[in-house]
C-alpha cells in the first residue's frame, strides 16, 4: 500500500510540518532569492561554566555567555566536549587548564595524538604538542588553575 509520496516529498512535509520549513519559500531558497546554507536547526555547542561545574548547549557563538545557573562566565568548549562529573575536580581543573592554554574540543579524533588524562599530565603534554590539532583558541593565563600556576613557578633551572 503506498500514499503517492517519494521519500524527498515524505521529509519535506515532515519539515514543513515540524516548523522547519516555511511552506511560502521555495525548496533551498530563501525570500530574497539566496541559497541558504542550512534548512535544518542550528547546531549546538557545549558550554562549561568552571564556577559550578556544569556543561550546557547553546547556538554557536564564539564568545562566553553567562552560565544560566550561577551567573558566572560560561565557556565555549567546542561540539566534542565531554563533560566530566560534577564531583571529579581534578578532571575540572584538567579541562579549565586545557581551556586556557587554547585547547578546544572541536575536533572528533581526527589526530593521532590525544589529550591527556589527569591534571599532572597537562604540562607536559602542552610542551611536548605546541602544534596539537586541538589547539584552536586563544591563550589565556588569567584561567590557569593555581595548582597549575605554583607547578610552573617552583621549578628552578638546573645547572
Amino acid at each position: 500500500m503506498t500514499t503517492g509520496y517519494d521519500r524527498a516529498s515524505c521529509r519535506e512535509l515532515r519539515r514543513i510540518a515540524l516548523g522547519v520549513r516555511d511552506p511560502s519559500t521555495p525548496l533551498g531558497r530563501t525570500d530574497s532569492g539566496v541559497w541558504m546554507e542550512s534548512r535544518g536547526p542550528r547546531r549546538l555547542m557545549a558550554y562549561a561554566c568552571f564556577a559550578c561545574r556544569r556543561s550546557f548547549k547553546r547556538p554557536k557563538s564564539s564568545e562566553s555567555s553567562p552560565c544560566p545557573l550561577c551567573g558566572g562566565t560560561a565557556y565555549p568548549m567546542g561540539r566534542a566536549f565531554r563533560v566530566p562529573p560534577r564531583s571529579d575536580a581534578e578532571q575540572w581543573l584538567k579541562v579549565q587548564a586545557l581551556y586556557a592554554l587554547g585547547f578546544r574540543f572541536s575536533a572528533y579524533g581526527s589526530g593521532d595524538r590525544q589529550l591527556p588524562d589527569r591534571l599532572a599530565d597537562v604540562e607536559p603534554f602542552v610542551r611536548l604538542n605546541p602544534h596539537h590539532y586541538c589547539r584552536t583558541g586563544s591563550v589565556d593565563r588569567s584561567l590557569l588553575p593555581a595548582s597549575i600556576l605554583r607547578s610552573g613557578r617552583s621549578r628552578s633551572p638546573r645547572r
